[in-house]
């Protein structure tokens, strides 16, 4: 049903509580039995309207953009001072970076002032997206390093000891801007873990690696008193003008809120005024969880690995000789959510060198509607012809890619160790790795 439609529906309701009130009403409430229940119906339609059109307005953008221009002052709003600090957080320290670095402390400061603990906003709500950026930036320069397209001295400085540190692990032998975190190695990942838990706050604005000074916080000071779902919940709520951006404990503790908002408010660690700058309707919430639960790839984590990061995670398995704990762990994810395509297609890939038969099986059940997808399934299943010797097959099948279009780097089998039978992992676009394969399938 299409929002017009419903919009209608909800119009054609209102109109006719409010004849039937006024009839009512004119009858002495004769109508509702004379307890006058057709007004308190129409309040309450009258209430849920007005609460629907608040929450449709907040835009917490919006509430950035108003003061663009400005350094934060305490007549801002809290949902203001959280969207300005997300976001020059993620603004590269470049140009105007004092100005950059005053507004986020000065905003930080404003927000403590409101019983928002600085630390625990950027360790801990804003905590992914700060070593995400840094990250991903930071592997684009090393990428454009090793293609040769920069030279090393053209990487900005404070990114050189990310760049460093990212060279020495081996998923980033073949990096791509979406390196992820979960992904790295366990002494990379501790590395950014103990930047993020430790640095100064000007050293995490400043995106500050090397001979970063470290402080020491308490537990408690790394979270809002309600804990750590707690506090990204408040985050999300005012940062974040989309349910969908927002983490799935995040709409539980919103469900929660709207059935006792004064003790949740409290329970969470924040005064109840501030989060009565924004109302978001029960009706939203739910509507987002069942987008999360009837729709592929909307979930926060499968298989204790955030949904975004499985690929990458698996693929860093596969990289380091260890097929066995990719599988399993990519099994694990395809045996929670055996319907979602991409935990197919990831199960299904580290089933090639181990169980094709099986492998096949799951390729074949895969009907994507993406390009990218057709391609991948197809680049698969002739891996698999490449590995069981027909070679013919693999050709006829591959063929069939059109490459036109798919710019993306991918994780594929390596052609030519797929014909010796050894499993070898490339990070490269189709118009690159199909005419290898074909040459190769042609050649033997």
């Amino acid at each position: 049903m299409s929002d017009q439609v419903k919009w209608h529906e909800r119009e054609l309701t209102k109109k006719a509580l409010e004849v039937f009130a006024v009839e009512c009403s004119h009858r002495d409430h004769d109508l509702c039995g004379g307890s006058g229940s057709c007004l308190d119906l129409l309040g309450e339609l009258i209430q849920s309207r007005s609460e629907a059109e608040q929450a449709r307005s907040f835009d917490a953008m919006r509430e950035r953009l108003l003061h663009r221009y400005e350094q934060p002052s305490a007549d801002w709003t809290t949902s203001a001072l959280l969207r300005t600090t997300l976001d020059l957080i993620l603004i590269p320290p470049l140009e105007n970076w004092l100005w950059r670095s005053i507004a986020i402390t000065t905003a930080l400061a404003r927000l403590g002032e409101r019983g928002l603990s600085p630390d625990a906003v950027l360790r801990s709500g804003f905590r992914k997206d700060l070593t995400q950026r840094t990250l991903r930036t930071a592997s684009s320069f090393l990428a454009a390093e090793r293609a040769g397209n920069i030279a090393p001295a053209d990487t900005p400085a404070f990114l050189r000891a990310w760049c460093d540190l990212l060279a020495q692990d081996p998923v980033c032998e073949d990096v791509g801007p979406m390196v992820s975190l979960s992904a790295l190695s366990p002494s990379v990942c501790r590395v950014v873990e103990d930047w993020a838990d430790r640095a100064a706050v000007g050293h995490l604005l400043s995106w500050r690696l090397n001979d970063y000074q470290p402080v020491e916080r308490s537990a408690e000071d790394m979270v809002f008193s309600g804990g750590k779902d707690a506090t990204i919940w408040i985050c999300d709520r005012l940062a974040r003008t989309y349910l969908g951006e927002w983490k799935a404990s995040s709409l539980h503790w919103e469900l929660a809120y709207r059935h006792a908002p004064t003790e949740v408010a409290i329970w969470a660690g924040v005064n109840p005024a501030i989060l009565a700058e924004r109302t978001v309707t029960e009706g939203m919430v739910t509507q987002e969880l069942r987008k999360r639960l009837t729709r592929p790839g909307l979930r926060d984590d499968v298989a204790n690995v955030a949904a975004e990061d499985l690929v990458p995670s698996v693929a860093l398995l596969l990289q380091q000789g260890n097929p066995i704990a990719a599988r399993q762990q990519a099994q694990n994810a395809y045996q929670a959510y055996p319907a979602d395509p991409v935990l197919a297609m990831a199960y299904a890939f580290c089933l090639i060198p181990l169980d094709r038969r099986e492998a096949c099986r799951i390729l074949a059940h895969l009907k994507p509607d993406r390009p990218e997808a057709r391609a991948l399934v197809t680049a698969n299943l002739a891996v698999c012809d490449l590995f069981d010797g027909r070679l013919a097959d693999a050709v006829t099948r591959a063929s069939t890619i059109d490459v036109i279009g798919l710019v993306d780097t991918v994780w594929l089998w390596d052609p030519q160790s797929a014909v010796q039978g050894v499993a070898e992992l490339r990070l490269e676009c189709f118009a690159e790795w199909l005419p290898r394969l074909l040459a190769v399938a042609q050649s033997t």
